[in-house]
This record gives C-alpha cells, sequence and structure tokens, in this order.
C-alpha cells in the first residue's frame, strides 16, 4: 500500500512513513550532508506541492551548522550554531533578532483583542489597556488610555531638561 515502517509491527493508515526510537535517545531520523560544501551540504527535508511548487523545508547547513527553516523557497527563520534566531535574517545579532524592511513590528498578544506592538521607533498597546513599565514588580512609569502619565514610586525623581510646548494630560508623581 506504500507505507513503510521500521521498528513497528502495524502502522496507522494515516501514516506513510513510521519510525519507531526504542533504544534510548537517539535520532529517530538522521539525514546527512554528503559534502562539506556546495552541492550535498544542506540536507533537510523539502515540502512540495502536488505541481511540484516549493512549499518550504527544514535544511541544516553543514558550512556554518544553521538551521534554516523555509516557505517558499526563502529562508523565514534562522538558527545559528550559537543559538541566535533570526526572522527575516539570515545574521541574527542577538537572541532574538527580527528584520522586515516595511513597516517592521512584532505583536504579543493576549487572548486575541488585547496587544502590544513592538515596532521602529513605537510601542503601541491596544485593547484599552494601561501601559506600564516595571522593575522587580514594582510599576515604575504609567500611562493610561486618556494619556494620562503617572509616575506612581514614591519619591520618584525627573532629572535632565527638556523642552515642551502644548497640551498635556495629568502627571502625577509619587501617587
Amino acid at each position: 500500500s506504500g507505507n513503510v515502517g521500521i521498528g513497528v509491527s502495524s502502522l496507522s493508515s494515516s501514516s506513510r512513513l513510521t519510525l519507531l526510537e526504542s533504544t534510548g535517545n537517539a535520532q529517530t531520523l538522521e539525514i546527512k550532508g554528503a559534502n562539506s560544501g556546495g552541492a550535498g551540504s544542506q540536507p533537510g527535508v523539502k515540502f512540495s506541492a502536488f505541481n511540484g511548487d516549493n512549499i518550504g523545508g527544514i535544511f541544516g547547513d553543514t558550512n556554518s551548522d544553521a538551521l534554516r527553516i523555509q516557505t517558499g523557497g526563502t529562508d523565514r527563520i534562522y538558527v545559528t550554531n550559537a543559538g541566535n534566531v533570526g526572522i527575516g535574517t539570515t545574521a541574527p545579532a542577538q537572541p532574538l533578532h527580527i528584520l522586515k524592511a516595511s513597516t517592521p513590528h512584532a505583536r504579543m498578544a493576549y487572548n486575541g483583542s488585547i496587544y502590544m506592538d513592538i515596532g521602529y521607533n513605537r510601542l503601541e498597546v491596544y485593547g484599552g489597556q494601561v501601559f506600564y513599565i516595571s522593575t522587580e514588580s514594582a510599576i515604575r512609569f504609567r500611562i493610561d488610555t486618556s494619556g494620562n502619565v503617572d509616575f506612581p514610586t514614591a519619591n520618584a525623581k525627573i532629572s535632565g531638561s527638556s523642552t515642551s510646548t502644548g497640551s498635556f494630560g495629568s502627571l502625577g508623581v509619587g501617587t
């Protein structure tokens, strides 16, 4: 029927290939690169559509020891041998590095309607929530949904110099 099983006595009807790892915590499936560079140096698994279109894949790179996850033939997630993860970049400089040429941002969401977007020169909070910054579980700075700024810590200090014009909401220090 076209199904293959290795180390198993029966196959699930939905499985075309079943491998059973039963002798320890070793690799169940290993795909090796044939060469250290050039052709055969990027072992992996490729997913293709019925018409041959490239859906994506997961590939290792024997030159850099990196792991690449692709869609449509383009690297989307890149993990270096140091463990840095790049989304939109193959040269992540930090543990998580996100790069996008237009309107770059990352979204952190809670239950779909409350979320925060982090982007180039901006941080936006949605869903009627108060934005705050805290250290060691103590709120140090807060902006409410009306735009009012509050420094709720007793003896909070604002230092430096600034020139401002225009109309502002409430500013509370130590309230």
